[in-house]
């Protein structure tokens, strides 16, 4: 199993998103460069919800009301990076998911109601 430890550049890195309420920039030297830290930051959000779920019982919150319990306070940062060979393709470019609300329909065959046994979410 790998450490959170080793992840110490990778924690920096979105703490300081977190700290900038969600925005930040980070150019590295290639695309390659970029994919490869992006990756790291991804695996550590991982590590972090693996190590969650283990130190908190579900339901449990910390005093700032996150819920630790399989999650990482992270998950709500989107890590992006430009096509190859776009411009800033070397650039991850780390922005908060979106809120959306968004409606979700059961549907069957035959049926003409379109608002049957919708839910709306937020």
């Amino acid at each position: 199993m790998t450490s959170l430890a080793r992840f110490d550049q990778e924690r920096e890195i979105l703490d300081q998103a977190l700290s900038n309420d969600g925005y930040l920039e980070i150019e590295c030297q290639s695309y390659g460069g970029a994919i490869a830290l992006r990756r790291r930051c991804n695996h550590f959000r991982a590590l972090d919800r693996d190590e969650n779920s283990k130190l908190f019982s579900p339901g449990e919150k910390t005093p700032s009301g996150f819920e630790p319990y399989g999650q990482s306070a992270y998950d709500d940062l989107i890590l992006s990076i430009p096509k190859k060979g776009q411009l800033h393709d070397n650039t991850i470019f780390v922005r908060p998911r979106s809120k959306e609300t968004y409606q979700i329909r059961a549907v069957r065959p035959g049926k003409s109601d379109p608002d049957a046994g919708s839910k709306t979410v937020k």
